[in-house]
């Protein structure tokens, strides 16, 4: 059975909507954030995707992803670049059978999500497989990049919806909803002032895994929860070190 690429969801009648863009492996960052929202079962939690690669705990930010679900918290999870990559990559390994010499960890850089047998396990190829290319709320468009509004159905082109860089919306498609993104990393300030002024594209990912003190301080490393009703950011800085360092910079995505 071909599984949903995307829902439509009503407002909750007394929770609160928060989004939370590229993860990347910061499972400790993400943790504290999330405490600190004390979610309610009525509230409704949307992640706009990268789970995974950068940050040094791919397999702990799923595990709580998977946890807060198992709670009856309503967490709906948005696929990213880094997530279809690497389900991709499971994919062709698997269907590679001549190749079975060279495990399935040197495909992939979310190594800790390999299991003892060398494989990936089914809770987390099922977490991979399960996650959606957009939601649709009756104010908002979320998605992990944006949409390609030159396509004839934008709502259709679902590799751009996870791949695009730069895109102009389309107002009378979006029929008064705002997008609201991650995928391309903006500074803080860039953001608070798009949301301060409501801005039809709303970017979120603020580079949590570029968590140096150096970034923190001119407006990078961090990593943001919106709240989608009020209009008012939460910021997390990075709270992750790999291997006894934070992640090497990058802007790739």
């Amino acid at each position: 059975m071909e599984r949903s690429k995307f829902l439509k969801i009503d407002k909750p009648k007394n929770g609160t909507r928060w989004a939370i863009p590229d993860i990347h492996g910061c499972a400790k960052t993400f943790k504290v954030l999330v405490d600190s929202l004390n979610l309610t079962k009525e509230d409704q939690l949307f992640l706009l995707g990268d789970y995974i690669n950068r940050g040094p705990d791919n397999k702990g930010v799923i595990d709580f992803i998977l946890e807060l679900k198992a709670g009856n918290k309503q967490v709906y999870a948005i696929r990213g670049n880094h997530d279809e990559w690497f389900l991709e990559a499971w994919n062709d390994f698997q269907g590679l059978k001549h190749l079975k010499n060279e495990p399935f960890v040197n495909w992939v850089r979310a190594e800790d999500l390999v299991n003892h047998k060398g494989g990936l396990d089914k809770v987390y190829e099922d977490f991979f497989e399960s996650l959606l290319y957009y939601i649709q709320l009756p104010d908002f468009y979320l998605v992990h990049a944006g949409f390609e509004f030159e396509d004839a159905d934008p709502f259709e082109n679902y590799e751009e919806m996870i791949m695009i860089r730069d895109f102009e919306p389309d107002l009378e498609l979006l029929e008064g909803r705002k997008i609201i993104h991650g995928h391309s990393i903006h500074h803080l300030d860039d953001i608070q002032s798009i949301i301060d002024k409501e801005g039809v594209v709303i970017p979120l990912d603020n580079g949590c895994y570029e968590g140096l003190n150096y970034y923190q301080m001119h407006g990078y490393g961090n990593l943001l929860a919106f709240n989608l009703d009020i209009f008012e950011l939460r910021i997390e800085p990075c709270l992750d070190k790999k291997d006894g360092q934070f992640p090497t910079v990058s802007r790739d995505g």
